[in-house]
């Protein structure tokens, strides 16, 4: 389930091919909100959904360093002209409202952390995310920045519940 994602993105011999391009920023918050995911969701449908959304990052990472892709997340899954796995668009989001964007409170809830290289504040606002089912409104997310300059990796800053927004909460 979502606690053996957790344990995935932080084993190098057995997923090294994936943490090459994809890392958890924070491994202990994590674990305790894939607990929280996995008491909602025993099934592990979630899991799953995020298990190929980290997957579609690698993939993202990996078309933009071997293979000059030069576009975000959004525009990799709807290109035709692209290798590697997609998933379908309206599971993406390239960015959060403008009124997100703009209220202190909900901009802190999507700021997480990230390694120094990244920002010298050590966080950054993460707008983009992944969202796993169009059957409820409030199902968890997961938050990334695609960092395809400096060190050509994916940071994952957040899965968990569905963060405060105008619409939900």
């Amino acid at each position: 389930m979502t606690i053996a994602l957790v344990e995935r993105l932080t084993d190098p011999e057995a997923f090294g091919d994936i943490l090459r391009y994809v890392e958890l920023t924070d491994v202990d918050k994590a674990i305790d909100r894939a607990d929280e995911i996995d008491a909602a969701d025993p099934n592990g449908t979630y899991a799953s959904s995020f298990w190929e959304y980290i997957l579609v990052l690698r993939d993202y990472m990996a078309e933009c360093v071997e293979h000059e892709f030069n576009g975000n997340v959004h525009m990799y899954l709807n290109s035709a002209d692209v290798h590697g796995r997609k998933c379908p668009t309206q599971r993406h989001r390239a960015n959060e409202s403008d009124t997100v964007q703009n209220n202190a409170k909900m901009r802190r809830e999507r700021t997480f952390a990230v390694p120094s290289t990244v920002s010298d504040t050590g966080e950054v606002f993460m707008a983009a995310h992944f969202a796993p089912t169009h059957r409820d409104q409030n199902a968890p997310r997961m938050y990334y920045l695609a960092d395809v300059t400096k060190t050509k990796k994916a940071y994952i800053g957040y899965i968990g519940v569905h963060l405060t927004n105008t619409k939900t909460n």
